[in-house]
């Protein structure tokens, strides 16, 4: 995963703690919360239930604030008790003080199970060695005993921020249903009474409190009994079932992109080292798009991926010298040395602040949505955008994750809200063929060829951005030979130079041996390499068994938009014919599908075609899917019948 912003995206995710508040050891009153505990007999499936979920949230103009989480879970079960007895607090001692005001288990009558941890550790957070992140967060562990069936984990901690990043920023973001039963929620949110946040609520049914007194107004979200809430499959990731609330400054999205200009600004220097580093990468340029791809090759390819976040490395880059010197560099230090060098010869581009996997609160600008850079390289009046930690994705194509997104456009004077480019249905291309001769024994020898364009291309590049080896040159091949013919042989692979975007992405090799016919009394029946996708009908019959649809439909999640196509072309023995099964066209809401099955002499041949598409389906158009999940699965040509003459 890409990298920016890491310190608030795990401050925000995790609970935290800098020390224990003294903890009693002898019997407590009884908490009134506690007289909320079931009966877990009438609960026969839940595994744990939360008697209360309370934040309090103190925030002031400058960013400053304090959150208090408290939670009161009751165990019903053995297993319920598994995730809870360890936990893991992280946080950042630059920006926060943390602590942990009750961290105990009782039991509902109030007896005291465990007053505190019984083991307590603190450490650094630890780099991976896979995607290295460098952060100055520490990381406290705790492990709880007597934590099990009939007892209750009762908790509380306090964060304070002391010391924001952006002035004026905050981000409140709290889950009313979450996936177990809860018996009281309750959010309080508190701002100096001339701040209007910006308030962003879903699927409520019920409405928040305000009040104001002494210079502060109070919001607050309290329910009781709070239904779990069953997510709905293939829906879209914009739309939620789920009870939400969100609170986040009144500036919007621009008003972060302003902010970053300033640090922006002394990104763009670069001093002889990299002057000259720039020269050599573009010195067999013979045009200035040449040029623009050499160095986004470089910088994509040859820049290692590794994030600096500590402190304000978060969000500052580490200057062009430093990033060449090292020779790596997370997403904003490898962006701005691309705008950086781009810049040096004479074309322009910008920063661009995003989400990797996309802004989850589009309704609450805050500065801790965003988590990544891009970089956008000026087209005349439009942009081209380049993500510099993904070295399979050729300048102009981003990850699926990006495309269609928000993001934040940082130029030198102002700051422009966008959405990042989506591909339209069938940029993306798969293409696998087969071709080859069965001999009178049924032995299949032929070739395999298989090409891929778009996005869809990007994971062969990956594979193959080193020359593959001699364990993958004889592996690769049986193993995509063995897919297609039971107990084909495979061997000569060719493949590309992954690194080279100019280069087609395409692989070959030979298939040998393959035995696709099995003898049945007087016939002989041919396996089909193409398999069929009765998996579909099985899918149809299992959406139907399930509640009724309430839910919009993400036709991406069900049939994603590439344009895949397989064929295969056997030259049959003399005499032999085919009794071929029934050609398919398909169309339907979630694209068009189409076999082919023929024969012209010798030659016998096989197609399929599937392509996807996009666009959000109304819950009523279920039965529409279902159709074409059953239409497209019923084809079950499994095996093919060949007769001798």
């Amino acid at each position: 995963m890409n990298a920016f912003l890491v310190l608030l995206s795990l401050a925000a995710t995790a609970r935290h703690d800098v020390s224990l508040s003294p903890a009693r050891t002898d019997s407590i009153a009884k908490d009134s919360i506690y007289s909320l505990a079931v009966d877990p007999t009438a609960h026969p499936n839940d595994a744990v239930v939360w008697l209360l979920d309370e934040g309090v949230y103190r925030i002031e103009a400058d960013g400053r604030a304090s959150r208090t989480i408290r939670q009161v879970v009751q165990i019903l079960k053995p297993a319920g008790a598994f995730p809870y007895r360890e936990q893991q607090f992280s946080y950042d001692p630059l920006h926060q003080r943390l602590t942990i005001n009750r961290m105990r288990v009782v039991r509902p009558n109030g007896e005291i199970v465990s007053a505190q941890p019984s083991q307590v550790q603190e450490s650094d957070v630890p780099a991976a060695m896979s995607t290295p992140t460098y952060t100055g967060l520490k990381v406290k562990r705790m492990s709880l005993s007597g934590l099990d069936s009939g007892t209750i984990l009762d908790y509380s901690v306090t964060t304070e921020d002391f010391k924001p990043f952006m002035d004026g920023d905050f981000f409140v973001t709290w889950r009313v249903t979450p996936s177990v039963l809860v018996l009281r929620s309750n959010l309080v949110v508190d701002v100096p009474e001339g701040m209007n946040p910006r308030i962003a609520e879903n699927a409520l049914n019920f409405q928040r409190k305000e009040q104001k007194a002494g210079g502060r107004k109070t919001y607050t979200w309290a329910t009781s009994n709070v239904p779990r809430v069953r997510g709905e499959p293939f829906t879209p990731d914009s739309i939620s079932p789920a009870m939400t609330v969100t609170v986040s400054p009144p500036f919007d999205w621009r008003a972060i992109g302003k902010w970053y200009i300033g640090i922006a600004r002394n990104g763009y220097a670069i001093t002889p080292l990299v002057r000259d580093k720039i020269a050599s990468v573009v010195s067999s340029a013979r045009t200035r798009d040449d040029s623009i791809k050499a160095i986004h090759r470089w910088v994509a390819q040859d820049i290692r991926y590794v994030a600096i976040e500590l402190g304000r490395g978060g969000y500052v880059p580490r200057s062009a010298d430093t990033v060449v010197r090292t020779g790596f560099g997370d997403c904003k230090d490898k962006t701005m040395l691309f705008l950086a060098a781009l810049r040096q010869i004479g074309v322009t581009g910008y920063p661009v602040l995003l989400n990797a996997f996309g802004v989850g609160q589009i309704k609450s600008p805050a500065l801790e949505q965003f988590n990544h850079m891009i970089a956008a390289v000026q087209r005349g009046n439009s942009y081209e955008f380049a993500d510099m930690t993904a070295g399979s994705y050729p300048l102009g194509l981003l990850p699926h994750s990006e495309q269609g997104k928000l993001g934040v456009l940082v130029r030198e004077g102002d700051a422009e809200e966008l959405r990042l480019p989506a591909p339209a249905t069938g940029e993306s291309q798969a293409d696998y063929s087969i071709a080859g001769e069965l001999s009178e024994e049924g032995i299949f020898n032929g070739t395999y060829l298989e090409m891929h364009k778009g996005s869809d291309a990007a994971f062969l590049r990956q594979i193959f951005s080193n020359a593959p080896d001699s364990m993958m040159r004889a592996s690769l091949p049986r193993a995509i030979a063995g897919s297609y013919f039971e107990g084909a042989d495979g061997d000569s692979l060719r493949a590309f130079d992954g690194k080279d975007f100019s280069a087609p992405v395409r692989i070959s090799l030979r298939i040998t041996n393959g035995k696709p016919v099995t003898h049945a009394a007087n016939l002989l029946l041919f396996t089909n390499p193409i398999r069929p996708m009765t998996s579909l009908a099985r899918l149809a019959a299992e959406l139907e068994r399930g509640p009724k649809r309430t839910m919009p439909i993400d036709v991406a999640k069900l049939a994603p938009p590439t344009v895949t196509h397989i064929e295969v072309k056997i030259k049959l023995p003399a005499g032999w014919t085919a009794t071929l099964p029934k050609n398919e066209k398909i169309s339907g809401p979630l694209g068009n599908y189409e076999t082919v099955y023929s024969q012209t002499g010798r030659d016998l041949f096989l197609s399929r075609t599937i392509s996807g598409s996009t666009g959000i389906l109304p819950p009523e158009r279920i039965n529409e899917v279902l159709a074409w999940f059953k239409a497209v699965g019923s084809d079950d040509s499994k095996l093919i019948v060949l007769q001798k003459q």
